[in-house]
């Protein structure tokens, strides 16, 4: 990582009832739970060997409690809050089971909802914000949600999809390098890996 860059760690949420109902959330505001706040636990352990120096989260509760849970495990400020990390908004679609969703959307447009380009531009411009605020070679952790850290790593992809390793889990971290100074704010943005933390033992 040169020193011009900051390692941003993108956290998705814990699991909440939704998530095992197999309901789209969007925007709703869904509360976790009990898998969902020892995801965020977990989340935390992967977290620490890197030395984070700050956490910021979507203010939907679901991101916003697994952010808070990350920041008392590593003794971090509170997190800071940004509505650019919200999860994408599928308009009349939130609440469906997916199955529903692809029978009455099958070409995945549904009216109202946000457009993908507006849900990277949003992300992009968030990311941006607070990785300049950290200092170079630091590490950021981000709070967000499965369609936004989807799209964000499918963008930073671009250029050979086969690295792509698909839908983010509840509670994994996926790992991004940030250089500053790039002309186009999506080329600023290079995948890494992901890591999906291993639950606890039986």
């Amino acid at each position: 990582m040169s020193e011009s860059s900051v390692t941003i760690l993108l956290v998705r949420h814990g699991r909440t009832p939704w998530n095992v109902e197999g309901r789209i959330q969007g925007r709703t505001d869904i509360e976790l739970d009990e898998q969902g706040h020892l995801d965020a636990v977990l989340a935390a352990e992967l977290l620490r060997a890197h030395a984070p120096l700050r956490v910021v989260s979507s203010p939907l509760r679901r991101a916003a409690v697994t952010a808070e849970r990350i920041a008392d495990a590593l003794d971090l400020p509170s997190p800071a809050l940004d509505a650019d990390l919200t999860e994408q908004g599928f308009g009349i679609a939130e609440g469906m089971l997916w199955p529903e969703f692809e029978s009455r959307f099958p070409d995945g447009h549904v009216p109202g909802a946000e457009s993908k380009l507006d849900l990277v531009a949003r992300a992009h411009r968030a990311l941006h914000a607070h990785a300049v605020a950290i200092d170079p070679g630091g590490v950021l952790v981000a709070v967000s949600h499965g369609a936004l850290i989807n799209a964000v790593v499918k963008r930073a992809c671009r250029r050979d999809l086969s690295d792509y390793p698909g839908a983010a889990a509840n509670g994994s971290v996926t790992r991004l390098a940030w250089r500053a100074g790039a002309d186009d704010p999506a080329a600023a943005f290079a995948f890494v890996e992901r890591v999906v933390p291993l639950t606890e033992p039986a």
